[in-house]
């Protein structure tokens, strides 16, 4: 259950480039299903406890600590404890939050931050850097619930100064990356929108790399270096994102939202909507 759902930061198109709320997961769900999405996300355990499994390694839940899990990283709530309600607060980004030139504030160094192979998913409670973080998520999130004049320049601030924080940190600092020319990093951008405005339109690799001005190969290798993810997945999690809402809000039935969100067939859009969330479309609805 998600609360003290704040004011999301949004692109020139409308689409959420940044989220933040608290959540309380449900215990009557029981075990938790894995997922995983194109944000990155930071996680910030408020209170309770219990274990996350992430790439087959248990993390201990407890007060304080931190969770980061990059684009497309697969994660779940193993096991909840029963003493005290768990509570986090949660922030999701974009990773074209980072490397947009429209915001002119691009540093190749914090992409290697969020993905670089020394990334760490977890900080303990005992880790200052914790301390350090959770302060920082907790300002951003009273920023974007004031939702006063200027709040989105003040919470892009504090997404930077938390990455540098990161960065600075010997867990995380993996060296330097090739820099990205600002016209190439436009041209990804460009793809990016089509395909969050284009949902239910089949796609072509060859289709988006010309919209791009590359190749398929250098458009596909660049687009992953950027978001974490290919542009395949992207484009399935982002389907899978709309038919979640449409499962939810509408009472369509499910061959019409696989076909509005862009599936050939029934079977596929299964497939595909099982492996991102862990659940079939019909238990997703209940």
């Amino acid at each position: 259950m998600r609360y003290n759902i704040a004011k999301p930061l949004t692109d020139s198109a409308g689409q959420n480039i940044l989220q933040m709320y608290e959540s309380v997961p449900e215990r009557e769900r029981g075990k938790f299903s894995e997922h995983h999405h194109t944000e990155i996300e930071l996680c910030y355990v408020l209170s309770g406890s219990g274990r996350f499994k992430i790439r087959g390694t248990y993390y201990d839940i407890a007060p304080s600590a931190i969770f980061i899990f990059p684009s497309n990283e697969v994660h779940w709530i193993e096991e909840l404890c029963e003493e005290t309600q768990l509570r986090f607060l949660d922030l999701k980004f974009e990773p074209r939050l980072v490397w947009s030139p429209q915001l002119n504030l691009f540093d190749d160094n914090c992409l290697r931050t969020l993905f670089g192979s020394k990334c760490s998913n977890y900080i303990p409670p005992s880790d200052p850097l914790a301390e350090e973080i959770g302060k920082i998520m907790k300002e951003m999130h009273k920023e974007c619930l004031s939702d006063e004049r200027g709040y989105e320049i003040v919470v892009k601030s504090d997404l930077y100064r938390l990455l540098v924080i990161l960065l600075r940190h010997e867990k995380f600092n993996d060296g330097e990356i090739t820099p990205k020319n600002s016209e190439n990093l436009k041209n990804i951008e460009k793809a990016i929108q089509y395909i969050n405005s284009n949902l239910s339109k089949k796609f072509t690799l060859d289709e988006l790399a010309e919209i791009s001005c590359f190749s398929r190969t250098y458009f596909s290798a660049l687009f992953k270096e950027l978001n974490g993810v290919s542009p395949w997945e992207y484009i399935n999690i982002k389907r899978i994102e709309k038919a979640k809402i449409m499962l939810i809000e509408g009472n369509e039935t499910i061959l019409y939202i696989a076909n509005e969100c862009g599936f050939g067939n029934l079977s596929n859009f299964n497939r595909i909507f099982k492996k991102i969330t862990g659940k079939k479309p019909s238990d997703y609805r209940k």
